[in-house]
């Protein structure tokens, strides 16, 4: 009896003990699943963009599969990796003639023997007055000092009317992103220029629907099928891609975006991007010349009355400005995106960092004044703590905002989108500072909680 009590006691014990381990094991299961960050599309109209080093970085999970898929014109390909120079490109491959590279790029008379002067630092880098400095938000005429209000939204129509409601504004200006057409044929006929089938990156369609409506056009110097041509930029130099640059303009123009400002070969100063300056001065000055000749040969083109903003990222690479400017001529308006990340410490001394770092605010912002050029910020955004930013950081926010109302600045663009939209929207102190500063009726700043808040669309 004893022993049929125990032989049948056992599987008793075993089977309790089994339940237990496995109800632990599943909990634990859903316990890691519900840590793991969501799953994240990678179909886009995606950045070749590699990964920016993270000492420096601003943007540096937005690797190319992730900062632009909102969508991608139907049919086309996934656009190729973006491949680094190899070591021996611009040196044993470069020709020994200089024919194809101009003698003089710049003109010196528009370029200062130094382009940060010190008496443009402010004493105080955060404002002393919230006062609104978007009266432009609504105007989409930007030059000069018009300090327009604009944002990147993910390339999306629709995510650009959220944030619109979200911060109680009226946005006429969207910043989109054009770089990453694996051919010319794409490059020359982008996205958003009316002939893609969704309508939510038909900002063509956008820009027609309300009269003072600007985009900017962020657009790489050439497709992904050129990335790995190590003479690229004295091809560039001699003329031999301004055809493509023309049927570009023609089709922005045959679109209704002849009135655009064009981000050419933006942070070329960083390594990210295949179409950057290169590493030496006869590369920074082909790189110049191949800008320029993209530019003159958009502003031939009948209907075109585009403006180009020459910008650079923050606190990268210790080259002199003057050495890859393309000259007074051919730039409209000089520009920097400068995130809230790269540096240390919080509050006021953290913003000082952010503005008087090296190759920072302050310095691109001295450059622009020496040359008589309107200033813009055409990304900004705040970093989340675990990506090496603040988080909610009110300083930054009314940093940027004193940078705007104190100095002839064209535009300004927040980055919402990703980490940064969603820093901004869950940083109460940084949320109301970007309303009080941005919106032009700015009302009391109601933080989306995690049941209204939006992602952007995954198309």
């Amino acid at each position: 009896m004893s022993c049929r009590l125990r032989l049948c006691g056992r599987p008793a014990v075993i089977i309790a003990t089994l339940t237990i381990l496995f109800s632990a094991s599943v909990a634990a299961a859903i316990a890691s699943a519900a840590a793991m960050p969501s799953p994240r599309s990678s179909a886009v109209h995606g950045s070749r963009r590699a990964t920016k080093p993270r000492r420096k970085s601003r943007k540096h999970k937005l690797s190319r599969e992730h900062k632009l898929r909102t969508h991608r014109r139907a049919g086309s390909v996934q656009p190729s990796p973006a491949t680094t120079k190899p070591a021996s490109a611009g040196t044993t491959t470069r020709p020994t003639g200089t024919s194809t590279t101009p003698t003089s790029t710049t003109p010196t008379s528009t370029t200062p023997t130094s382009t940060t002067p010190t008496s443009t630092t402010p004493t105080s880098t955060t404002p002393t007055s919230t006062t609104a400095v978007s009266a432009n938000a609504s105007s989409g005429v930007i030059g000069g000092d018009s300090k327009t209000y604009c944002a990147y939204t993910a390339n999306s129509v629709s995510y650009l009317s959220y944030f619109d409601s979200l911060v109680g504004a009226h946005i006429n200006c969207a910043l989109v992103f054009n770089e990453a057409a694996p051919t010319w044929a794409g490059w020359v006929d982008p996205y958003f220029a009316g002939g893609d089938t969704n309508p939510d990156v038909d900002w063509s369609n956008w820009v027609k629907a309300a009269p003072g409506r600007t985009l900017i056009v962020t657009q790489n110097m050439f497709p992904a099928s050129v990335d790995n041509d190590p003479n690229w930029r004295i091809e560039g130099a001699a003329g031999d891609f301004d055809s493509y640059a023309t049927q570009l303009a023609e089709n922005l123009v045959a679109g209704g975006l002849g009135n655009s400002i064009i981000r050419l070969g933006h942070e070329a100063n960083g390594t990210w991007y295949p179409d950057n300056i290169g590493d030496t001065p006869v590369e920074y000055a082909e790189w110049v010349q191949f800008w320029r000749n993209e530019v003159l040969a958009m502003k031939a083109v009948p209907g075109a009355h585009f403006q180009f903003d020459w910008c650079v990222n923050a606190a990268y690479r210790d080259i002199p400005l003057a050495d890859y400017y393309p000259g007074n001529d051919v730039v409209n308006i000089i520009g920097i995106d400068a995130y809230d990340a790269g540096v240390s410490g919080t509050g006021a001394a953290r913003w000082n960092q952010v503005y008087n770092q090296p190759g920072g605010i302050a310095d691109v912002l001295a450059f622009a004044k020496a040359h008589d050029k309107p200033f813009s910020i055409p990304e900004w955004g705040l970093e989340p703590t675990t990506d090496g930013g603040a988080g909610d950081d009110p300083d930054y926010v009314n940093g940027i905002a004193s940078v705007v109302a104190d100095n002839d600045v064209a535009f300004q663009s927040y980055f919402y989108n990703e980490e940064f939209a969603a820093t901004l929207t869950s940083s109460p102190n940084s949320f109301s500072a970007y309303k009080a500063a941005f919106t032009a009726n700015a009302a009391p700043a109601t933080v989306p909680t995690q049941s209204n808040r939006r992602d952007a669309p995954q198309h």
